[in-house]
């Protein structure tokens, strides 16, 4: 995570060094910001399957997540935006549903915890 937020971080630096209109420049610190937001479910993903429940989660939430980032990534299609962010919509839909599948895997697990 750290190396990350570092490579961020040089990104945006050299994006404000040479604001000028470098295209690679400003794809790259797009590309870093799409990619940021599209993992923030994993953590969710890593810690259900450490306790191999979602005790605590709200399916709510996570339709929700699923809703808008569904609504996202075909408003992302239909403007016919670049690849990276149709990719990006796409992989937190995936986090979705993998969070909604350990939901009902572990559902058996997450009553236990909750009685």
């Amino acid at each position: 995570m750290i190396t990350f937020a570092a490579m961020v971080l040089i990104v945006a630096v050299k994006y404000l060094v040479f604001i000028q209109g470098d295209e690679k420049m400003i794809n790259a610190l797009g590309f870093a910001a799409l990619s940021t937001e599209a993992v923030l479910g994993l953590p969710q993903v890593f810690r259900n399957y450490s306790a191999k429940s979602t005790a605590g989660l709200s399916m709510v939430l996570i339709g929700t997540w699923f809703l808008g980032d569904g609504y996202k990534t075909i408003y992302f299609i239909m403007k016919d935006l670049p690849f990276q962010f149709i990719m990006c919509g796409a992989f937190q839909l995936f986090v979705d549903v993998v969070i909604v599948s350990q939901m009902v895997l572990y559902s058996k697990n997450t009553k236990q915890q909750q009685e």
